[in-house]
């Protein structure tokens, strides 16, 4: 591959879930060109960690942990959620009194807790080109390749789908999550209020009783303030 040549540092961003469990492995044969980066927020589903330790322990990967603290950014930014009130904003809150729950919208609270701790560290490190186990099928995808700023992103299964990812992992014999019989995704937090389009409530309630009254306490938070908003926006729909 032509990018072992273009660049001395390359960072993989592995996150423990299938797609960069696949990228990994299917780059087994360059484990020795690159590292291997890993975001911990704090708040990881053991599932995925057993996956990490698992990279990890493999002496033939050289593997750097960088940590966040989700709890910090949720004290400070409010809980992320995927319907925003402008009433539970830091100017709406100024505006309408601070009795109303500080929240903040999910892609912002994955930047500050996740993405950008990661990327500034793979920078920070020197890296020229970073690896993703990201896929053009999968929704979200800012950044599908090419040079970015200065940073070639390198994306080896972006043409790959879902069958693909879960196809190579049971043939060639490697982890998959448990979290995906019920989940659509493996996300970095275990108790995120946002992202209700995971299954997470049913994942928590079957494994994790703590977690899962954890994870309803604070959607009981978010819904005092989003039901009145509901309310508003349909009388206004004639």
């Amino acid at each position: 591959m032509e990018i072992w040549h273009r660049h001395s540092k390359i960072a993989f961003e592995f996150s423990g879930g299938k797609d960069s469990t696949a990228a990994l492995y299917l780059l087994k044969p360059y484990w020795d060109r690159f590292t291997v980066y890993w975001l911990n927020a704090g708040d990881c589903f053991p599932e995925t960690l057993e996956i990490v330790e698992r990279v990890r322990a493999d002496k033939r990967i050289t593997f750097v942990e960088v940590k966040s603290d989700v709890h910090a950014v949720i004290a400070e930014h409010g809980l992320p959620t995927d319907l925003m009130p402008c009433s539970s904003s830091p100017m709406g809150r100024m505006i309408e009194g601070d009795h109303n729950v500080l929240l903040q919208d999910r892609y912002s609270c994955c930047w500050r807790t996740v993405m950008k701790p990661i990327h500034d560290r793979v920078l920070a490190d020197g890296n020229t080109c970073i690896i993703r186990g990201q896929k053009a099928a999968d929704i979200g995808v800012p950044v599908k390749g090419g040079v970015h700023d200065g940073i070639e992103i390198f994306n080896p299964i972006i043409d790959w789908k879902d069958a693909d990812v879960f196809a190579y992992l049971k043939w060639n014999d490697l982890p998959i999550s448990p979290v995906y019989e019920t989940m659509n995704t493996t996300p970095e937090c275990m108790s995120c209020s946002a992202w209700w389009d995971d299954n997470r409530a049913q994942y928590l309630k079957s494994r994790y009783p703590e977690q899962y009254a954890k994870y309803q306490s604070r959607l009981a938070r978010i819904r005092v303030v989003v039901e009145p908003l509901i309310a508003a926006f349909n009388r206004e729909v004639m």
